[in-house]
C-alpha cells in the first residue's frame, strides 16, 4: 500500500485524500447533521439511536428543524410535511409547546394561528379551512386551553390581533 501512495518518493495527496474522505464517510459525525430518523424515543425523552443519554443537540435535515435539550425539544422549531411543504413552525420550552404557533395544511393554506402557554392555547387563535375560509368550529378566544368563546366572521375580521402576532 505504501508504493502506491509514494510516487518519486511524494505521498500522491489526491490518493491519500479520497482515502481519508472514504474513511469519514464510514463515521457518524453529528455536525453533518442529524434527522429525527437518527433518534429514538423513550419514555417521553428523545435518544441518539444506540446511546443512554438524553439528547442534546440540533437536529438540521429532514422534516423536524430545531434544538433539543435533554431529549426534549427547546426554542423554535419547523417541521415540514414528507413533500417539504411546511407543516408547522413553533416554540418549545422544556418539551411542550409555548408561544407563537403557526400551522400549515398539506396544501400550504394557513390552519391555526395562535399562541400556546404551557401546551394550553391562549388568546385568540385564527382557524382556516384548506380552501382558506374562516373555521368557526376550531378558531375562537382561549382561556388555560379551554375555549371562551367560538370564533365568528367578525373576530377573525376584526381589527384585534392574535396577541404574538402584534
Amino acid at each position: 500500500m505504501m508504493g502506491m501512495l509514494l510516487r518519486n518518493g511524494y505521498l500522491s495527496m489526491g490518493l491519500l485524500f479520497t482515502k481519508i474522505l472514504v474513511l469519514m464517510s464510514l463515521m457518524s459525525f453529528p455536525s453533518w447533521g442529524l434527522t429525527m430518523d437518527d433518534l429514538v424515543k423513550r419514555g417521553g425523552l428523545y435518544y441518539e439511536k444506540f446511546t443512554d443519554v438524553p439528547f442534546t443537540g440540533e437536529l438540521t435535515k429532514g422534516t423536524h428543524i430545531g434544538f433539543m435539550e435533554n431529549g426534549k425539544p427547546e426554542g423554535f422549531w419547523v417541521k415540514y410535511f414528507d413533500d417539504g411543504t411546511l407543516h408547522y413552525k413553533g416554540h418549545f420550552k422544556n418539551g411542550v409547546t409555548e408561544g407563537c404557533w403557526t400551522e400549515y395544511h398539506k396544501n400550504g393554506q394557513l390552519m391555526a394561528k395562535g399562541r400556546y402557554i404551557a401546551r394550553k392555547k391562549d388568546g385568540l387563535w385564527k382557524a382556516f379551512n384548506s380552501d382558506g375560509s374562516v373555521d368557526v368550529w376550531l378558531g375562537g378566544r382561549f382561556k388555560n386551553g379551554e375555549r371562551a368563546t367560538r370564533a365568528s366572521k367578525f373576530t377573525i375580521d376584526d381589527t384585534g390581533k392574535v396577541d404574538c402576532y402584534k
